[in-house]
């Protein structure tokens, strides 16, 4: 009896605790838009209807923002867990449930950024401008880092960004020996000048290669 009465309390306890979440659920605060719709040129029982409309759009928005972060999440936390097991066990499971390669790995990197700088805008930048961000991250401050997220191009904000002046070693053509040469990321001139140079460079080695050949041949 005793054991019956327990469990019976557990299920109220149960009960109880179910029905308070759903009257919290219940109580959804007024949604206010924050937009000026006389700016509009609407009549009013136009613009009624069309707050209703924000009103779903924002609210499935934040939702969704939620469903994507949770979803990086899952995936990331999944890739650690199957990392022990053998090649390839990870993208068979998350294929078994219909998600493809390049979004998984494309969310994965948003959330690897989004966990480095706490920037929810990271899942918002566009997909091309992720693997630009990845390779110039730990040349730049984290803050230049946030204000690409940040951007409203963020691949122009990527291009425009300057590293300052940095020494290379390039063979000078003239004497063999080696030249420092300074360049600055901006000089496109000086850039096409290098690579020129350098192309030439190369030629020569093919030259020289070839005769190498050549002569060992014939030894």
């Amino acid at each position: 009896m005793k054991k019956n009465k327990v469990s019976a309390s557990i299920l109220q306890s149960m009960r109880e605790k179910v029905e308070t979440r759903k009257d919290l659920k219940e109580v959804v605060p007024e949604y206010k838009s924050t937009i000026n719709y006389s700016e509009y040129e609407l009549e009013n029982i136009e613009i009624e209807k069309i707050i209703k409309c924000e009103e779903k759009v924002v609210l499935s928005a934040q939702s969704l923002k939620k469903d994507l972060l949770d979803l990086a999440e899952g995936l990331a936390e999944a890739q650690k867990l199957f990392a022990n097991n053998k090649s390839g066990t990870f993208q068979k499971w998350f294929e078994s449930l219909g998600l493809k390669k390049t979004f998984v790995y494309t969310l994965l990197n948003r959330q690897e950024l989004y966990l480095e700088f706490n920037d929810e805008k990271v899942f918002q930048v566009p997909e091309r401008v992720l693997p630009e961000i990845k390779k110039i991250k730990q040349n730049i401050s984290p803050e230049e880092v946030i204000r690409i997220i940040n951007s409203d191009k963020p691949l122009e904000e990527v291009k425009n960004i300057s590293f300052g002046s940095r020494t290379i070693k390039m063979p000078n053509s003239k004497n063999d020996e080696i030249e420092e040469v300074e360049i600055i990321e901006n000089d496109r001139d000086r850039i096409r000048e290098l690579e020129n140079k350098l192309a030439e460079y190369y030629r020569k080695i093919k030259d020289i290669e070839y005769e190498l050949g050549i002569l060992r041949k014939k030894k």
